[in-house]
């Protein structure tokens, strides 16, 4: 029996998986994924005091609510492409906007849409699909391929604003994530750390799909009974591009359940990335801050601070999953020298 995955790029509102399953009947479940767009976790269920969403509150009380989930990159068709492939875009080579010419390296990767026939399933996008070359996803169905009146402005991150859509700050990383799967999901909050890379692996999981191997994700399914379990301890975000060769401006960064470290590459020193930010979380007012900068810390205070962000970047520039999730070695500098320094290096 053909069951059907249905992958909905259309929605503006959320990022969330919704598994059908009848697993009583001995049967596979059916795979609803619906990607938001231009939206950062502006919701009622992740606290918004504006946002009304009624029925996204109700689906996050019905399931998982992912506190910390981000994407690879905050852009459209990069984005899109690590949902599809449980790649990073330096991995599938969508690292730019396909309306302007960028592609992914080969056709014949493995994603959702491919790798679920092979097992029986049927699959469908509503929507766009802004992925060169579309030829590497065979959907047996695609309807209105020009969703959102064919703007081409919209993708699958934060809102495009400072400091969101086409940047590593929370703002065009950090997403909403909600997965209802009625007997296999406990409703909860989830505060570990997620990327839309562990979408792929999870989805061929729950399809009882042969796993694709060397994808950078992780099996959701662990944390879905809200026990306990080993997990990462950092992830990775990144960015190459937007349009055209003269928006590029590499950024890479990496999150912590405490601290988010970006990086931009300075074109003088091709060979070392320069401009850094140390950001401290905050569980107090929910917010990253810059606390090494703050005015009103002493200097012990300051500097105690200051060797946090020192034994931090030495723990990054030691860890080999940094120089694989950027593609290339990175060396992430702004160790700070004295006690008066400042965190951001100009």
């Amino acid at each position: 029996m053909i069951r059907i995955v249905v992958l909905t790029l259309l929605l503006p509102l959320l990022s969330a998986v919704h598994a059908a399953d009848t697993s009583a009947s001995g049967t596979r479940p059916n795979i609803l994924l619906i990607v938001s767009e231009d939206n950062g976790p502006e919701l009622g269920c992740y606290g918004d005091r504006y946002a009304r969403t009624p029925n996204l509150d109700r689906l996050a009380s019905e399931g998982v609510r992912f506190h910390r989930a981000f994407v690879t990159q905050a852009g459209c068709s990069q984005s899109r492409a690590s949902v599809l492939t449980g790649l990073y875009p330096h991995q599938h080579g969508q690292i730019g906007l396909a309306t302007w010419g960028f592609r992914m390296y080969r056709e014949d990767t493995p994603n959702l849409p491919r790798s679920p026939k092979a097992a029986g399933y049927g699959t469908g996008i509503i929507g766009k699909l802004h992925i060169n070359p579309e030829p590497a996803f065979p959907f047996d169905f695609h309807e209105i391929p020009g969703a959102n009146f064919n703007r081409k402005n919209l993708g699958d991150h934060g809102a495009d604003m400072l400091r969101g859509k086409r940047t590593c700050y929370e703002g065009g990383v950090r997403v909403p994530l909600l997965l209802r799967w009625h007997g296999h999901a406990r409703p909860q909050v989830c505060e570990e750390l997620v990327s839309t890379v562990d979408l792929m692996p999870t989805v061929l999981a729950a399809c009882g799909v042969e796993p694709v191997s060397g994808l950078p994700g992780r099996l959701l399914q662990p944390l879905l009974a809200g026990e306990p379990v080993p997990w990462r301890t950092h992830l990775f975000t990144e960015y190459h591009t937007h349009a055209a060769a003269a928006s590029y401006h590499p950024q890479r960064a990496v999150r912590t359940e405490r601290c988010h470290l970006r990086q931009i590459q300075n074109r003088r020193k091709a060979t070392r990335l320069g401009l850094s930010r140390l950001l401290f979380w905050q569980r107090a007012s929910g917010q990253l801050r810059c606390l090494a900068r703050d005015r009103e810390a002493g200097q012990e205070e300051k500097r105690r601070r200051i060797n946090q962000q020192n034994e931090f970047i030495d723990y990054l520039n030691h860890e080999t999953p940094l120089c694989l999730a950027c593609c290339h070695p990175v060396v992430f500098a702004g160790r700070v020298a004295g006690s008066g320094s400042s965190v951001v290096r100009a």
